[in-house]
């Protein structure tokens, strides 16, 4: 139930958020149609802001540009520079992209002129150009910028143009031919830009160029392995030194697996494992598809990151035999791991090997994104236990929290209220097991009631949620006396007929504020008793305040005692015993003098025989 209403609050979250940016999405947009009356574009909108800069280091005076040769070149004029190592920055804009130029001069507090330059060769054809100009100092920052500038109209032979492609299979792997008419004669790094899926890379090679048509080959086999694609490559671009042209090719069909020169990664996916349905993940398991060109001992290794390219754990599989096809390697990793590490999907996995008999036969950098999920759809395994406790001494509220759990707990609030407002709230971004946290404010004397709770929102999945709240008061003393205890007989009865008693009262503080010592007062008398057994008994009422008992005994009459208390004015009972006793003298007297008697009958007999 509590993980179904944690995964309800995060939905909840999700569509507030998504509501508040389609509010923001459209404001901005109603500001931009307000703004755009003649129907402007984004772009336009963008391009109408000026980003110049002018700060107080240098100062520009003026700038041309001129074509000479097979380089275009722009003189720029410095004055009032303060002294130091400058880089001077030209960035036109050109089909396809920005090409720049640069040049690092050192200039006094006179300033200077400054000259970049920038070869046609990596121009596309333009005769005009608009350009901005930048410059920064020896740190770095940025102190002057001024965009808009327009060169002049010129005519010159490109560098390099691009005139077609050819792809083709030669033995076991692909090759792709570029052709280059070059007006200029020099080595460059030329860099062909492929697509697949969406997924963009990359082949390179190093060309000496002469005049006319040059012949670039790539080897493209690797790529297409790399890429675990089957189909059409699309060759989207073409750089030669600094010039980027775009182009539009496609390659004929090619599978990936046909041009593999060894084992290799064919392929990811992942999958949620609850063994105990019970809606909450195991396990997450991980699958690496391998193909096996050869027989032999097998294990993949990988690396886990977060959506924020937080490195999370290790993958690593124990060897595994496989032959020679199609397989699978699963990894499993505990439920109860994902969520200790409070990161949400998705997951990527990076660095992906595959090792052959202790030898690297694959590697896959990019590897795979999983979908997204949440950690509290996963078992928690271990569980925190946060205990939030408070106490007020000298002068300031002192409220700690806890956690007495055996997992780290993450990201909650502790938060304290009087009986009328809220007073403090604190983020806890983590907490070990066994850690504790103190967080303090003055007391100022005024607080009748204070209540301190921890993750009152319910985020932990604690062992006991009980002990999450606290109440605190201030203690009043308030002395009382207990009720006496009933009397307590203190042994047998007595030769005079009575027997010893006591009871007793304690005297405590009703508030338990902690320092009043209880102080007990007892009370002791004695109560009349039939010593020689009693054989009757009966009430005859009160005489003033004296409770009065008739009680028959074997012996005598025996008078009863007055009790005595170390309570001052407590009531005390007295009591008086009456009733008959026996004249227990003659009848001894008589027994003595009957066995007296006896004896001498007996005498008398002994003699006279």
């Amino acid at each position: 139930m509590k993980q179904k209403q944690i995964q309800q609050i995060e939905r909840e979250e999700q569509k507030i958020f998504a509501m508040k940016f389609a509010t923001f999405f459209f404001s901005i947009l109603l500001c931009m149609m307000s703004f755009t009356s003649a129907s402007m574009t984004v772009q336009e909108l963008i391009s109408s802001y000026s980003f110049d800069y002018y700060g107080e280091q240098i100062d520009i005076t003026s700038i041309s540009d001129s074509l000479s040769s097979n380089t275009l070149s722009f003189s720029v004029s410095v004055a009032n520079a303060s002294g130091g190592s400058y880089t001077s920055y030209i960035d036109l804009e050109d089909v396809g992209g920005v090409v720049s130029g640069s040049s690092v001069d050192s200039l006094g507090s006179g300033g200077g002129s400054v000259r970049i330059n920038i070869p046609v060769s990596s121009l596309s054809g333009k005769s005009q150009f608009n350009y901005s100009l930048r410059v920064l100092n020896d740190k770095g920052d940025l102190v002057y910028r001024k965009d808009d500038f327009v060169t002049g109209v010129y005519s010159y032979d490109v560098g390099y143009s691009v005139l077609g492609f050819e792809d083709y299979v030669l033995g076991n792997s692909v090759w792709l031919n570029v052709s280059v008419d070059s007006k200029v004669v020099g080595r460059e790094d030329v860099f062909v830009y492929l697509e697949c899926s969406d997924e963009l890379s990359f082949v390179e090679a190093e060309s000496d160029f002469g005049l006319g048509v040059n012949v670039v080959r790539f080897e493209i086999s690797d790529f297409i392995v790399e890429s675990r694609c089957v189909g059409e490559f699309d060759v989207v671009g073409i750089l030669i030194g600094e010039r980027f042209v775009e182009v539009d090719y496609a390659t004929g069909i090619y599978d990936y697996r046909d041009y593999a020169k060894g084992s290799y990664l064919s392929g990811y996916d992942f999958r949620f494992i609850d063994l105990d349905s019970d809606n909450l993940v195991d396990y997450l398991e991980f699958e690496f598809k391998v193909y096996a060109i050869s027989s032999g001992n097998y294990r993949v290794e990988a690396d886990v990151y977060d959506s924020d390219g937080r490195y999370l754990w290790s993958l690593s599989e124990s060897v595994v035999f496989l032959q020679t096809g199609d397989w699978e390697i699963l990894i499993r990793v505990n439920g109860s791991l994902v969520y200790s590490m409070g990161a949400n999907g998705p997951y990527t996995i990076g660095a992906v090997r595959l090792i052959k008999d202790d030898v690297e036969v694959d590697v896959d950098y990019d590897g795979y994104t999983s979908n997204d999920f949440s950690v509290y759809d996963f078992e928690r395994g271990m569980f925190s236990d946060l205990i939030v406790e408070m106490e007020v001494k000298d002068g300031f509220v002192n409220v700690s929290v806890e956690n007495i759990g055996r997992e780290i707990a993450f990201g909650f609030w502790v938060e304290v209220f009087d009986d009328r407002d809220f007073l403090k709230r604190d983020y806890i971004y983590s907490l070990n097991a066994g850690e504790k946290y103190i967080s303090s404010f003055v007391y100022n004397g005024n607080f009748d009631l204070l209540i301190g709770v921890v993750d009152m929102e319910n985020f932990i999945e604690e062992e006991n949620e009980s002990n999450n709240f606290v109440t605190w008061r201030p203690c009043v003393e308030k002395v009382v006396n207990s009720s006496w205890s009933d009397w307590a007989k203190g042994g047998e009865c007595l030769v005079n007929g009575t027997v010893l008693q006591s009871r007793f009262l304690t005297e405590y503080d009703s508030g338990f504020c902690g320092d009043f010592e209880n102080v007990t007062y007892f009370e002791y008398g004695e109560e009349a008793c039939d010593y020689w057994g009693e054989l009757k008994k009966h009430d005859k009422g009160r005489q003033g305040s004296k409770g009065i008992d008739e009680v028959v005994y074997q012996d005598d009459f025996v008078e009863g005692y007055g009790a005595y208390s170390d309570i001052q004015g407590a009531y005390l009972k007295e009591y008086s015993a009456s009733g008959w006793k026996g004249n227990m003298s003659w009848i001894i007297f008589g027994l003595i003098g009957l066995i007296g008697i006896l004896v001498l009958i007996v005498g008398i007999f002994v003699v006279f025989d």
